[in-house]
């Protein structure tokens, strides 16, 4: 019930947004993650799919309730006849009359074991549509969580590829100065060449890069994206887990959907040996019936009966050369199937939380020792320009320096990336809403980043 609740107001908040985006130029402002996922939540194919897929699986239940409720049917048929009769040896003249019949019944089962199993396994798939709708509410947020965080690196790459490139030039125009008056050699001219030639085509590869990831967002949202809301390093905080990891994985038995929909596929399939046990036992159902017949009696051609009747009519099945068992065998069949994928589904969420449970607690400190990296670089380069006026490096030392640098700051980001996608997983995991998955992260996004998107058509 608790699930329910937070997924109709999650949807809630979810319509709210995207009536908002409605009224206001999609792309005015950077896009955040949280209008991502909800434009993903209305355009995406393979969502969209699974979405018709839970809508299908719900009919279970109506069509279970009409199998309770009474029956109403109607026939009638109107013949033509032509009757012959010979009586003692004597042939009378052939008749020919129109014979009707109309017939009006009314059934309502008082007891059909396998309709009554039928109703308690619709609703059992009920409970696996509302988990099979979080599965891929969840596996969408994990996929355009995934394309952005890309597109966000990408970005980044670029933006370190081109200040490395601009570095570069700069160098490159240093050594030349430097060789034109004498002071420099040719060989540190043709070494700054040789790295700008290499930087340059760096720079062409992580565009092409970009673009792709550009267009898989793109792909996935069914519309243009100019720019994106990018992490705001000054906020961002690397921080452990609030508990151990015994207590995610108390969380996720209760609330993973995976786990839920296995759950619910288990109870399906007890349920279904029971419906095919019934073949065993006799059904009961209450029968009215109103028939009214115009010239169906030969003795008497030309008479009409209406007649009602009302009872209960029991049907005791004796023998079904077999069929009976065979089914029962093979429910008890996909129902221990059943039971082994659940306790699959168990041990692989017990190994993607304390997965991810890792990786958020390996990836603080791999975070902190990056931002340490890339504090050395950074110095690693001043260092380099001073030793250079002191005559103690050359530029082929300060143009390693710049390359530390953009890998250190490449690695950071990506770094930073994996922590929060691991952070991501692991609240979805436990129960989360993706909705909040996607607010926590937004709240770390700059809503007026600049289109570095852009610069890569």
């Amino acid at each position: 019930m608790t699930r329910r609740v937070r997924c109709a107001s999650q949807m809630i908040r979810c319509t709210v947004l995207a009536l908002c985006g409605m009224g206001l130029p999609w792309q005015s402002s950077a896009m955040d993650l949280t209008q991502t996922w909800t434009q993903a939540r209305q355009q995406d194919a393979t969502y969209r799919a699974a979405m018709y897929g839970v809508q299908a699986t719900r009919e279970a239940m109506p069509q279970a309730v009409s199998q309770l409720l009474p029956n109403m049917s109607f026939s009638g048929s109107n013949n033509k006849v032509n009757l012959n009769k010979t009586e003692n040896g004597v042939t009378q003249a052939p008749f020919a009359y129109n014979s009707a019949n109309s017939t009006l019944t009314i059934r309502q089962t008082l007891f059909r074991k396998n309709q009554f199993a039928q109703f308690e396994q619709a609703q059992a798939q009920w409970v696996g549509s509302v988990a099979d709708e979080s599965r891929a509410e969840i596996e969408l947020l994990t996929r355009i969580t995934g394309y952005y965080f890309e597109a966000l690196y990408a970005e980044d790459v670029v933006a370190a590829t081109e200040k490395l490139l601009e570095a570069t030039q700069g160098q490159l125009k240093a050594a030349q100065r430097f060789f034109d008056k004498g002071q420099g050699t040719r060989t540190d001219v043709d070494e700054v060449q040789a790295r700008l030639d290499q930087v340059i085509t760096q720079s062409l590869q992580v565009k092409q890069q970009l673009l792709y990831n550009k267009h898989q967002l793109e792909s996935a949202l069914n519309a243009p994206v100019d720019h994106l809301a990018r992490l705001d390093a000054a906020q961002f905080t690397v921080q452990a887990p609030a508990f151990d990891l015994q207590h995610f994985m108390d969380l996720a038995e209760v609330e993973n959907p995976d786990l839920a929909l296995a759950k619910a596929k288990v109870e399906v399939a007890r349920l279904e040996v029971v419906k095919a046990e019934s073949g065993h036992l006799p059904t009961v159902d209450w029968v009215a019936q109103k028939s009214l017949s115009k010239s169906e009696n030969l003795i008497n051609p030309l008479a009409t009966y209406l007649t009602y009747q009302t009872g209960i009519q029991v049907n005791v099945p004796l023998f079904s050369g077999g069929y009976t068992q065979s089914t029962v065998r093979q429910s008890q069949a996909y129902l221990d199937r059943e039971r082994e994928n659940l306790e699959q589904a168990r041990r692989t969420l017990a190994l993607q939380v304390r997965k991810e449970y890792q990786n958020i607690t390996e990836g603080l400190l791999k975070v902190r020792a990056l931002e340490q990296a890339l504090r050395s670089a950074q110095q690693l380069v001043v260092s380099s320009q001073k030793s250079i006026q002191a005559g103690v490096r050359t530029q082929t030392d300060l143009l390693n320096a710049l390359q530390r640098e953009a890998e250190a700051k490449r690695d950071l980001w990506q770094g930073r990336y994996q922590f929060l996608m691991a952070q991501q997983k692991l609240a979805v995991l436990t129960g989360a809403t993706p909705l909040s998955a996607t607010e926590d992260i937004n709240r770390l996004l700059l809503s007026d980043a600049k289109p570095v998107m852009a610069q890569s058509n």
